[in-house]
């Protein structure tokens, strides 16, 4: 009687589970992390929750202030109190970045690419998301670290 309560419970469990989860659709996307030495991008394909253009989007934000755990990569969103958010204007992925990530981040032209590149091509790896578009605490501004005009509408840019 007590292995089929337990071959039972255990049933009972894996049912609870799967069924939990076979509402859930998942779909792929590339998430681009900077590699330890700061010179490139690497792509790196993650299963996301699919939904609406929305809800992926936040879900790679969320990947990218999270970073991953490698010996091969380097977390250079350092996120403090505020969030990167993201809303989704047709094709457009709108960005805000808060003021505060600034401060975490080398003060150099490649550091501020490879931010600004890892975040453009991981949105756009969402076949909705064509363009992005930044801005800073809210507001528009032609700069963040001081080396890209951030009034731009980015494409990605696979040569990082």
């Amino acid at each position: 009687m007590k292995k089929f309560v337990i071959i039972f419970s255990i049933c009972l469990a894996a049912v609870i589970f799967f069924t939990s989860k076979a509402g859930q659709t998942v779909s792929t996307a590339k998430i681009y992390y900077v590699d330890r030495q700061l010179h490139r991008l690497i792509p790196v394909e993650t299963e996301i929750k699919s939904g609406d253009a929305r809800k992926e989007t936040e879900q790679i934000v969320k990947k990218l202030e999270q970073g991953r755990n490698s010996d091969s990569v380097l977390k250079l969103i350092h996120i403090s109190d505020e969030e990167i958010s993201v809303k989704v204007n047709k094709d457009t992925a709108e960005v805000n970045l808060p003021l505060s990530l600034k401060e975490n981040v080398p003060k150099n032209r490649e550091s501020e690419r490879l931010i600004i590149y890892q975040l453009v091509n991981s949105l756009t790896s969402i076949p909705e998301i064509k363009y992005v578009t930044f801005t800073i605490n809210h507001e528009r501004r032609s700069d963040f670290i001081g080396f890209l005009d951030m009034r731009e509408i980015f494409t990605p840019c696979y040569d990082i």
